[in-house]
């Protein structure tokens, strides 16, 4: 096979006392079929003309110009003479080796998560709901047409989301519970409003949410609420914030509890009843009038057995706050006055403040209010709703 050397020079190194000067130069190698190099170097070492200790190819500038290379045929630099000696020795030594090198390469930052939808294989899930980020959705879960679901929600198996359902984000609806259902009416409009929820809610098994029945009416749920086991919510209910709802409690329809009230398990509330913030009711009360804020509920009697101090101080109200709620407390329940009194002396004596929650809560009222259970003897507060004449009453009745 026919080779052609081409010797390609390069600047000479400056003048070093410390070493011997030398010239570096390529020898490329031309083939057929491939091409590769060879490096060469001149040096004093190779200037006797011996073949070097290294495996290699020695050639004299005649040997090169015998190849036909132009440049072989040149007399040596002046400079290198010295180093060449006569014969102009050459060494072209094949390429050593590469050595296995590892590649240090910095990994790329990690990238966010990216938000997904997890949606069982066995659930149903209509392609017209609106689900958020982060939604996972058991198996046999059901969700309907006219739907949002909100961010990091978790519907369990089974659960059930019908429409005119809206859930906020960071829900937990457990197995079997049925969300969005019609109200149980006689007269079930054909269409009826939306059950709206909010953020960070535990819906737990085998629970109940009915929609209202006015089309421009909502039944709503807060944040952070805890419903139980089989409790039920009718229509038009509203709950407040942190609100928990234990175990087989039966809340009818239009019913309104507000903030941090607990109700325990198996109480039955009736229509249009109200609760107030931060009560607590009984287990197994039945509840036919309003629960005032603040106050503890038998469950037995479903008469009020005192404030609920530990709730509060839960709750971060202060020494001085808990002291004013305990004294409009006492105004209402001890001292026996009529209500109309009542209301005149809560408004002059508590016009700001937690205990004005109190006079609020009362003005409102149109079922009358749990009475006390240590009351004056004969001493009741009821408000009665006279639909035939059309206006309302208070009447106080003292002993």
């Amino acid at each position: 096979m026919k080779r052609q050397y081409a010797l390609l020079d390069k600047p000479a190194v400056a003048p070093n006392s410390l070493r011997r000067q030398r010239l570096a130069c390529r020898v490329i190698l031309a083939a057929r079929s491939h091409r590769f190099q060879r490096q060469c170097r001149v040096g004093a070492g190779w200037a006797t003309g011996r073949r070097a200790a290294s495996p290699g190819i020695a050639l004299t500038i005649g040997q090169l110009a015998a190849f036909g290379n132009p440049i072989a045929s040149q007399e040596p630099l002046a400079a290198d003479r010295g180093d060449c000696g006569e014969g102009g020795l050459f060494q072209a030594r094949r390429r050593p080796r590469r050595r296995a090198c590892i590649a240090i390469v910095r990994a790329p930052a990690r990238a966010a998560k990216e938000p997904t939808v997890q949606i069982h294989p066995l659930a149903s899930v209509s392609p017209n709901a609106r689900l958020g980020r982060n939604v996972l959705i058991g198996p046999f879960a059901i969700v309907e047409d006219d739907v949002a679901i909100g961010d990091d929600c978790e519907l369990a198996a089974h659960a059930i989301v019908k429409s005119g359902v809206s859930l906020g984000a960071n829900n937990r609806i457990f197995e079997h519970a049925v969300i969005g259902g019609l109200p149980q009416h006689l007269r079930v409009p054909e269409h009826c409003g939306r059950v709206v929820i909010g953020d960070g809610n535990v819906i737990r098994e085998s629970v109940t949410i009915h929609r209202p029945l006015d089309a421009h009416h909502y039944t709503t749920i807060g944040n952070n609420c805890l419903l139980m086991v089989s409790s039920h919510v009718a229509h038009d209910c509203r709950l407040g914030d942190n609100v928990i709802v234990a175990n087989n409690v039966m809340l009818a329809g239009h019913v309104t509890v507000n903030d941090r009230a607990y109700v325990s398990g198996a109480v039955g509330v009736h229509q249009f009843c109200r609760i107030g913030t931060l009560a607590m009711v009984g287990g197994q009360a039945h509840v036919t009038r309003d629960i005032p804020p603040f106050v503890t509920v038998d469950g037995v009697s479903t008469a009020i057995a005192g404030l609920n101090r530990v709730g509060l101080k839960r709750a971060g109200y202060s020494p001085e706050a808990i002291a004013q709620i305990k004294a409009a407390y006492r105004l209402i329940y001890r001292s026996g006055l009529p209500w109309t009194k009542v209301l005149d002396y809560l408004a002059v004596d508590f016009p700001s403040g937690p205990a004005a929650k109190f006079r609020e809560f009362f003005v409102g009222g149109t079922r009358g209010f749990v009475p006390a259970r240590r009351a004056p003897s004969g001493a009741t507060l009821l408000l009665h709703d006279e639909a035939e004449d059309g206006e309302s009453q208070v009447q106080s009745k003292v002993g």
